[in-house]
This record gives structure tokens, sequence and C-alpha cells, in this order.
């Protein structure tokens, strides 16, 4: 069983604190629990997913560029790339799945197989609230567009648009072409090779810790932006549930 992650957390947090403010003393409003248990439990299934591509995105960004091994921290550019392309799908993912809450939260009944960004941003409920403000206050931090153009180039085009990425991929493979190519007249030394990959290594290690800040800062931010939608979306459900008083 997962721990929950910090959207279900925020979500949580912000309905309860609303709908059984302090405990739930006597004197507090009180609400129908089987309507209530109605209301929530769609999106109760929707945050239990976002809360298991949290955890994959996590284990992603903490195995950035590293290879398993039992002895030693080792780092692999191969490792490093497949990383970066999977943080980015997994970050296209939950983005995916925030969408599909705001949808549940509407209740604007859009089946998963027709949502997209614009549908649910379009439609007039979402328009009238404050998600708009929200998404909009954080997009330039985010980067939203450059990100989906990154998710896109590696799904569909197999590329990755990490300059500092791949120009030390272009260097690491002209290494080993100039000792193992086959059209290579005069192969380097095993000496000059091994002192060479040596310092490549080096370069590697502080290569993939830079990438595993950078796109755990990028995370960062888009949980910042995805705490306060699910927060403004809490607000929703509770307006939802004390309407159906005691």
């Amino acid at each position: 069983m997962q721990l929950p992650g910090k959207i279900r957390k925020a979500f949580n947090d912000e309905l309860f604190g609303i709908i059984n403010p302090e405990g739930g003393k006597d004197n507090e409003i009180k609400y129908d629990p089987k309507k209530a248990m109605h209301i929530v439990f769609d999106r109760i299934i929707a945050i239990t997913e976002i809360n298991e591509i949290e955890k994959e995105i996590e284990t992603i960004l903490d195995r950035l560029g590293t290879v398993n091994t039992f002895l030693i921290k080792a780092y692999s550019i191969e490792e490093l790339v497949i990383g970066v392309k999977h943080y980015l799908i997994a970050w296209s993912t939950l983005k995916d799945l925030m969408i599909n809450l705001i949808n549940v939260c509407f209740d604007l009944g859009i089946h998963e197989t027709d949502l997209s960004h614009g549908i649910v941003m379009r439609n007039k409920k979402v328009k009238n609230s404050n998600i708009p403000k929200i998404i909009k206050s954080h997009q330039k931090s985010i980067d939203v567009q450059y990100t989906d153009k990154q998710r896109n180039d590696a799904i569909h085009r197999g590329k990755l648009l990490d300059d500092e990425i791949n120009k030390f991929r272009a260097r690491y493979n002209k290494l080993f072409s100039r000792k193992y190519g086959l059209l290579n007249p005069e192969p380097i030394s095993d000496d000059e090779f091994k002192e060479e990959q040596k310092k490549l290594n080096f370069e590697l290690k502080e290569l993939a810790e830079s990438k595993k800040k950078e796109y755990s800062e990028h995370y960062i931010k888009t949980m910042e932006l995805n705490i306060n939608i699910v927060k403004e979306l809490a607000k929703v459900t509770a307006d939802e549930i004390l309407s159906n008083r005691i």
C-alpha cells in the first residue's frame, strides 16, 4: 500500500479543513456522510492515479543517470538519456491526470478518450473558476509549452532537446569510435582511451547530478502548481458536500 502523495494530502487537508473544521465539534455544520462519499468516490480514484505517477516520477529522478549496482554509485550516459525521456513522459502523464481530476471535480462528463487541456479549460465551469488564474501564475516558471515540445520530440522523434546531454553524448561516442570504430585506421592506445574515459566519467557524474537538480526543481515547481489546483478543487468538492447538509 502506497503512502499518500502530496496531491492526496493537499486535497484531504483542504477538504476536511472546510467540511470538518477542528475535528467536527457538535456545533459545526453537519453533512450527509453517504452523499459525501458518493461525491468524492470518483475523485478519490482520480487522485489515487495521480499518487501513483508521483511515486514513479520521484523514483525516476532519484535514479537519474545511475546504473543499478550493489557496490558503488555508477553513472551511464545511456541511463541519463533514458531517465530524462522517462521523466518527460511521466510529467506529461501527470499533467493529463490533473486535467482528468479537474474534469471529475467539476463533473464535466468528458470521456477520458476525449479529454484534452484545451477542451477542459474552455469549459464554462472551469473558465469561471480560479483554475485558469492559478495555471497562468505558474506557467512561466514551469515553461509548459517547451516541456510539452521536449516530450513530443522524445516520443515521436526519439530525440532529446537537451544540448548539454547531447553534446556530452557526442563526445562519449566519438571516444569509443576513435578506439573501436571499424573505419578508424589508427585507433588510440589503451592507455589514452582509459585516460580520456576517466575524464569523461568524472564529467558525466557532474552532468548527471546537475540534470537531477534541474529536473527535480522543475518537478517541484510543477507540484506547487498542482497543489494549488487541487486545493481549489477541494473547495469545489466541499461546496458540493455542504449543499447536502443534514
